[in-house]
């Protein structure tokens, strides 16, 4: 049953009154949060926390040990590690023990490397005398992405990396938690009690606690699951009158993410609600229509809930669990109105709930994926009233590094009605194959990278019998730096992530496992505990998008750009998810602005998203500093990006602009966007000097990521380019907004920057490009790659054409001679050397500058590093990296840092729609009604033809061009109540009206 989802708002239910209808100005009238305090934990995904015990010590030769990380699953199955080490019950843990003979404290791995060597000390640290006594001291280790914090009554004692692959974000996690316990050695005496396993935010509420215990002396080890619980889950039931039902809508949202059903039927087809946004300022609800599932009499509904975004995982920083606040909570309403004009309204109260944590899916985690039960009946849980669920002593006051705001702040919350599409399934694959790569190791090949889950059908299960199901981009290569591991996933580059799920068979003839509570972003699925593999028939994927249709098609007579274009469709897809994210699949999911800024000009083609940038640029709003200065990550605010990310705050509501002539977008970000312009030109900008350095010579913020020549670069052109490009942008936002002073004060300051940039970067007479003197010890020094020019040409920083034209050709000159990589690698001519910002940029500035030919070279090339080289290698999705792979030095020691899912190098899909197909935006009129037409087919003759269509709200314009001996051939359709100028060779300018044409 397909439910429509109402554009903006969702539930709960104790029957308050027969009210009226909904009052617009007050959704949730008479609902209270409902959840419950109880905690669940799930030890084996858990990778930061804090675990404390008291230690006593009662005499000069006692010692006790504290131990976490025991009987992790993947070290007790080589299969599930790449250290190969496959250890029995209680073999692998850390050991973490105070000493007070050797007035120390000494740490100890065991079974997580085959080097590692039982009772052998992995770091001693001192510790001082004044805290080694007879009475009990607390030992506290703060566990973050395998690096241990360890304090002795408050005191820092050191920290200590345990892991085996490395510490940090980077890297795949160890310790988890997973079994925690005590020892004392064989001749020692001491004591460990009150042990605590807390989160590791605050509020840092206590998961879990024992009273601990030792045996003196007696060399026994303890090792104990501390894991507990299942997601909650809600209950109520209501009556409905004996009326005709005119309509029932459902309010609702949640404080994590929710499904909810009505009478044993999914209440609409949305995967992850209500989305992420900063809760704080801003949290949106959905709004049902549930007509077609309320019956007359008692209606039953049902409330899932899960960590989401609210208490989960939220960023590669591992302290940033449970950003938001550590309870989980639902809120609701549902609005009935009968045929004769009364009504009902039921509302969310905890005195009409129920809520069990004995539920079948007994975890949930986006970044660590979902553990199920289904031997579990919520039928037979252990229900018992719902609680009223309140903020106060359940946020944090950290924030996200020192330029982000806090989440404990309320003062300006609003509890706003969702506009944007929610995430669902866009599509769904079927498994293109299946190999056994290890006895009982199953890997399937869906064929395309994407984001979303599984939906496998699984037969013939024995009851209890578990099953893993662990997710990649891509697999290790037949290559001797990975012998052993050929055809394994590859999962260095999904981190601190575990991304996998646990199934646990409830013994019926058919099963079917669809985690509706995570989310991975893979190509390979493993699948392992199975006596049998499922046919890849049974194995599907549901494609999760916040993107609900395309809107611009490409395709050409050269079929590595026809995967292009895909890997770039594709790549939208995986990473519009409630947020525009930098990746779907590792411990990080977020919502870098420097990689929408370059990529909205393409995806506003790809899609109709201006109400999906509209709620983004309210979280970026919601987390600009009151200095002005817009986020690198929105939501949560802050992190290293600097200009070039922050100007997303105003190139993104720009582009949404021009593309859909969407005024109100430009309205609601033009405060923010005059201040953060305020504070360029105060703090960025240098006193004196009038050189751009964001107020910092030695790091002012990130220059072209990840090109690869981005050590040669000067940032601060690059900056002060941007600087210009968000100045030009002020004009005209000014100008249709009406804010005269603002246009004149932007345009003044635009025309002297532009004299500023020319002086300081350019050498009039070669044209080549000069160092400033924020690269120091090369002020004054060429700087001649490609990254360099391109942004002075597609911006339009050069006036005088003599100097434009000699810059030109420097960039041209840079494009057909080999390059040479920061690492020393000599790259063949028609190589793409440029990072995240430039690579936006450099088509159409060779497009704009009369060589759209040098454009067709770089777009075709297909040896490293070019946008077709990835292509050759199997690529479905963009790459982070434009050497990501390379089959002469694989993933070239990038494993960690490596996503196969970045749409950021895909911005040359705005220059294939509005250069190739020539369908372009008029300068003077947003939104397509009047459009430019001025296609450029390739001069080069390697591509002969092109085509495509663009679907505005006035119907499709298509474009095309042929290639035919000396000639070429174009036709285009222009939709009604639309026209278009046109410009193409051997044709004089002309104004076209709705109409097919030929020429």
């Amino acid at each position: 049953m397909k439910l429509r989802l109402i554009p903006f708002i969702l539930l709960g239910l104790a029957a308050v009154s027969c009210a009226p209808k909904q009052n617009p100005d007050d959704p949730f009238a008479g609902a209270k949060w409902i959840g419950t305090s109880e905690k669940v934990l799930y030890a084996d995904f858990l990778p930061q926390y804090i675990i404390s015990a008291d230690i006593t010590l009662p005499d000069e030769t006692s010692s006790a040990s504290l131990l976490m990380g025991g009987n992790d699953p993947r070290l007790m199955d080589a299969d599930l590690n790449i250290m190969r080490v496959a250890n029995g019950k209680d073999e692998s843990f850390v050991r973490v023990e105070l000493d007070r003979k050797g007035k120390c404290l000494n740490v100890y791995r065991t079974g997580y490397t085959k080097e590692d060597v039982p009772g052998k000390v992995l770091r001693s640290l001192p510790v001082a005398d004044s805290l080694l006594t007879d009475l009990p001291s607390r030992l506290t280790v703060t566990v973050t992405y395998s690096e241990l914090r360890i304090l002795l009554d408050g005191a820092n004692i050191g920290q200590v990396n345990v892991g085996p692959l490395g510490h940090g974000g980077d890297y795949i996690a160890y310790p988890q938690l997973s079994d925690i316990g005590w020892l004392v050695e064989a001749g020692r005496t001491g004591r460990v009690s009150d042990i605590d396993v807390q989160e590791i935010r605050k509020p840092n509420a206590v998961l879990y606690h024992h009273d601990g215990m030792a045996e003196a002396g007696t060399d026994q080890l303890v090792l104990t699951d501390p894991s507990f619980g299942a997601m909650p889950v809600l209950r109520s039931s209501f009556k409905v009158k004996g009326k005709d039902i005119e309509s029932a809508t459902l309010s609702a949202t949640a404080r994590g993410i929710y499904e909810i059903n009505i009478n044993d039927a999914r209440v609409g087809e949305d995967f992850l609600t209500p989305g992420l946004s900063q809760y704080n300022k801003h949290h949106y609800y959905q709004v049902y229509d549930v007509t077609s599932l309320l019956k007359d009499g008692k209606n039953g509904i049902m409330v899932s809930l899960a960590e989401g975004w609210w208490s989960g995982d939220i960023t590669f920083g591992g302290g940033n669990r449970n950003y938001f606040g550590d309870q989980l909570a639902f809120l609701a309403r549902l609005d009935v109105q009968f045929a004769d004009g009364s009504a009902q309204t039921f509302v969310t109260d905890p005195s009409r709930w129920e809520v069990t944590v004995d539920g079948p899916v007994v975890y949930a985690s986006l970044f660590q994926g979902q553990v199920t039960d289904a031997r579990r009946s919520l039928a037979d849980a252990v229900w018992h009233p719902a609680e009223e669920m309140v903020l106060e002593g359940h946020v944090s006051d950290a924030t996200f590094g020192q330029t982000a705001p806090r989440t404990d702040e309320y003062s300006e919350w609003q509890l706003v009605r969702q506009a944007d599409p929610s995430p669902s399934v866009f599509t769904v694959l079927t498994a293109q194959s299946i190999k056994e790569i290890r006895p009982g190791v199953f890997v399937y090949d869906m064929g395309q990278n994407f984001a979303g889950i599984p939906s496998v059908s699984l037969k013939g299960l024995r009851e209890g019998q578990p099953l893993r199901f662990r997710y990649a981009e891509v697999l290790y290569p037949d290559m001797p730096e990975y012998e052993g591991d050929e055809g394994m996933l590859m999962l260095e580059n999904i981190r601190g992530a575990m991304a996998q799920d646990i199934y646990i068979a409830s013994g019926a003839a058919e099963e079917l496992f669809e985690p509706h509570f995570t989310q991975h972003g893979y190509r390979y699925l493993e699948i392992t505990g199975v006596d049998s593999a499922p046919a890849p028939a049974d194995v599907k994927g549901l494609v999760i998008s916040s993107v609900q249709d395309f809107s611009a098609h490409y395709e050409s007579s050269n079929p590595l750009v026809n995967r292009l274009w895909e890997n770039i469709r594709w790549s939208m897809l995986g990473n519009f998810i409630s947020i525009p994210t930098d990746c779907p699949q590792r411990n990080e999911r977020m919502g870098w602005s420097g990689d929408l800024s370059v990529f909205s000009r393409t995806v506003t083609y790809l899609s109709d998203v201006d109400a999906f940038l509209t709620r983004h640029t309210q979280a970026i709003r919601d987390v600009q500093m009151p200095d002005g200065r817009m986020p690198d990550v929105a939501p949560l605010g802050g992190a290293f990006g600097g200009l070039l990310w922050g100007s997303a705050g105003i190139t993104v509501p720009y582009e949404a602009y021009r593309q859909y002539a969407d005024t109100a977008i430009l309205e609601l970000n033009y405060d923010a966007m005059r201040h953060y312009m305020t504070l360029i030109d105060e703090k960025y900008i240098e006193k004196g000097t009038g050189l751009m350095t964001q107020g910092n010579r030695g790091f002012g913020g990130l220059g072209d990521w990840l090109g690869p020549q981005n050590g040669q670069l000067d940032n601060s052109a690059i900056w002060d380019a941007y600087y210009i490009f968000d100045l030009q942008i002020m004009v005209e936002a000014a100008r249709v907004l009406g804010r005269g002073e603002d246009e004149a004060l932007f345009a003044r300051r635009l025309a002297e920057r532009k004299t500023e940039y020319v002086d300081r970067y350019l050498d009039k007479k070669t044209g080549r490009f000069i160092a400033s003197e924020y690269v120091r010890g090369r002020a004054g020094q060429a700087i001649h790659i490609q990254s360099s020019y391109v942004l002075p040409l597609a911006f339009g920083i050069i006036e005088d054409e003599a100097l434009r034209k000699k810059v030109l050709n420097n960039l041209v000159d840079t494009i057909r001679k080999p390059g040479r990589t920061d690492n020393g690698i000599v790259c063949p001519p028609n190589s793409l050397m440029t990072g995240f910002i430039t690579t936006a940029w450099i088509s159409k500035a060779l497009s704009d500058n009369g060589r759209s030919d040098m454009a067709y070279n770089l777009l075709q090339q297909t040896s490293y590093p070019s946008w077709l080289y990835p292509v050759t290698q199997g690529a479905t999705t963009i790459w982070e990296r434009l050497d990501s792979y390379t089959k002469e030095r694989g993933f070239g020691g990038n494993n960690s840092m490596n996503s196969f899912n970045h749409y950021s190098f895909g911005a040359v899909g705005q220059w294939l729609m509005a250069y190739s197909l020539g369908i372009d935006r008029d300068p003077s009129a947003p939104g397509f009604r009047h459009f430019v037409l001025h296609p450029e087919a390739d001069p080069t003759g390697k591509m002969t033809w092109a085509r495509g269509w663009y679907d505005t709200p006035y119907g499709r314009i298509s474009s095309s061009w042929k290639r035919i001996g000396g000639k070429v051939e174009y036709e285009f359709t222009i939709p009604e109540g639309c026209s278009a100028t046109l410009r193409i060779p051997g044709v004089r300018e002309q104004e076209l009206s709705a109409g097919h044409y030929t020429f």
